[in-house]
């Protein structure tokens, strides 16, 4: 069995290392019980990547809200995030394919605050999953 550490980001994500691998991971729940859950995992390679997506597509989501103010829109976006305005389901960006975001809350990316949480947790993540992997795996 591989030793492994794991840590609550405030964004509702879990940093997840070994001496192998760094990735953040985040659990979906389906909307009811009739569908199983979503599992995303983002590895430490990807970081960079997925925070540029992350601003890009909320770019794109504030361009869109002012654009389709009377009606449903929704399309993908960067890292293949999805980017809906003028839902009942949740407008904004997000990783999850679920219509309905059940976790983590701060999903979909709605505002500035959100944007700015989430951005946050992968810097941290960046430089805290080396951290933790030199200090527990470092041979």
């Amino acid at each position: 069995m591989q030793a492994e550490y794991k840590e609550n980001l405030l964004f509702g994500g879990k940093l997840v290392v070994t001496a192998a691998h760094i990735e953040i991971v985040c659990y979906f729940r389906g909307p009811d019980l009739r569908y199983r859950g979503e599992w995303i995992h983002i590895p430490y390679s990807n970081f960079d990547e997925y925070i540029s997506a992350f601003r890009q597509n909320f770019k794109k989501y504030e361009e869109l809200k002012t654009q389709m103010k009377d009606c449903e829109f929704s399309c993908v976006g960067v890292c293949g995030m999805k980017i809906r305005t003028g839902s009942r389901w949740g407008n904004g960006v997000t990783i999850s394919q679920w219509r309905n975001h059940m976790h983590p809350m701060i999903f979909p990316i709605d505002n500035e605050e959100k944007l700015e949480q989430v951005i946050f947790d992968f810097e941290y993540a960046k430089v805290r999953g080396v951290e933790i992997q030199q200090l527990l795996f470092a041979q």
